[in-house]
């Protein structure tokens, strides 16, 4: 009896768990914001608050491919830019960067704590500009 009891512990753990993983995956996707550019703008700003080594921000926007992309990280600590293109090539670097567009569609841009510096929490503004 005791064996089952255990066993059913066990399971319960596992479901927990399960659960906790998947609400972790959906609270970072559901984070992701879209960065719009204004007509006839070829430059957005966008402020986010980072809160440690975990915290990160989540941007997507539409590029073509051949398009110079420059992201540029003002006011808060050292950071990390990274941007995953739509043909899985990706760039990355502290501070921003800039670059050409290798393909068209959705790109994915993340915004964490550089963890190779100081700790900090607050404010950080990037500009992207997509010409």
């Amino acid at each position: 009896m005791k064996h089952k009891h255990l066993s059913a512990h066990w399971a319960l753990l596992a479901v927990t768990l399960f659960i906790l993983s998947a609400s972790a995956s959906t609270a970072s996707t559901w984070n992701s914001r879209t960065v719009h550019f204004k007509r006839g703008r070829t430059a957005a700003s966008v402020t986010v608050y980072l809160h440690g080594y975990r915290s990160k921000a989540t941007f997507t926007l539409k590029a073509k491919a051949g398009q110079k992309l420059s992201i540029v990280t003002t006011e808060g600590g050292a950071d990390v830019v990274m941007v995953y293109y739509p043909d899985g090539k990706s760039d990355g670097a502290p501070g921003g960067i800039e670059g050409t567009v290798p393909a068209s569609g959705k790109t994915k841009i993340v915004v964490t704590e550089h963890t190779m510096a100081e700790p900090w929490s607050g404010k950080l503004v990037l500009t992207i500009r997509l010409l």
